[in-house]
């Protein structure tokens, strides 16, 4: 009797999992789907995860909207270079004097006349290099209608917002300078740079501003931050929310269908 069980639970779990794998397709725009396995981020796996985690905690669930964030940035990203007449590539490697990998430019641009800009991308609401220069006072969404303030969010290992921007800004200034010495290495000053690059509304402290500029150049792409914060957001909340409704099907009232619009830059 209970092996029977056992094996109902298992084909359930097999709709189940097929149910929402079809939910997370039609929901996913093809294009950040394909960018997530550029960047080696096992999206439907991710998702299908935080479905059926009942017991997911804040941390998790920012923790994938913080990685779609960067997924749709670099989709964004990519089109606004690509529509400046740009050759566009992901996830270039970059190599020391030994020719061996110790990083990845997240997009490299070749113009038409074959000059290469290294691109290191931020799709973050901070760039810092200390924590005490985190300039958000107001509470934080994270786009599931909770609202947290900021000295309450601290995530695994006590990492906390202003942290987490801190470590964002040094990574950004690591990654700038390792490429710069690629660059060097490879004797292509003269035909190639480098540049981080973010989204309207990201704040960059004066000292970060400052490191970064030894290095390269930073520039913005005219597409608001918080637009890019939303619409990650809606993406992982249909998937949560619709997705559950599929393993627990709500009794006595409609579900709740969540629209997602279309991803303009």
């Amino acid at each position: 009797m209970q092996e029977m069980i056992n094996t109902n639970n298992k084909y359930r779990r097999l709709d189940s999992n097929k149910k929402i794998a079809k939910l997370i397709a039609e929901t996913i725009p093809e294009e950040i789907m394909d960018q997530a396995i550029k960047s080696s981020f096992n999206l439907e796996k991710c998702l299908m995860s935080l479905v059926f985690d009942h017991h997911d905690t804040w941390f998790q669930r920012e923790g994938i909207n913080s990685t779609v964030r960067g997924v749709v940035g670099n989709v964004l990203a990519n089109r606004y270079f690509t529509s400046r007449g740009y050759t566009v590539e992901n996830e270039v490697p970059i190599y020391d004097r030994r020719h061996k990998k110790i990083s990845a430019s997240d997009i490299v641009l070749t113009s038409p006349q074959q000059h290469k800009t290294f691109i290191e991308l931020k799709t973050t609401k901070a760039i810092i290099l200390d924590e005490k220069d985190y300039p958000f006072d107001d509470d934080y969404s994270f786009g599931f209608g909770e609202y947290i303030p900021r000295e309450l969010i601290v995530f695994d290992h006590e990492y906390s917002l202003p942290k987490l921007s801190a470590l964002c800004g040094i990574k950004a200034v690591e990654q700038l300078r390792r490429t710069r010495e690629y660059i060097n290495l490879n004797n292509m000053e003269d035909t190639a740079d480098v540049k981080l690059c973010v989204f309207e509304g990201t704040f960059i402290s004066d000292d970060a501003m400052q490191e970064l500029s030894k290095y390269g150049e930073v520039i913005r792409i005219p597409k608001k931050l918080e637009t890019i914060f939303d619409y990650s957001n809606l993406l992982v909340e249909k998937i949560m929310t619709e997705g559950r409704e599929i393993i627990q099907p709500t009794k006595g009232r409609e579900p709740k269908i969540i629209s997602i619009p279309e991803l303009e830059l």
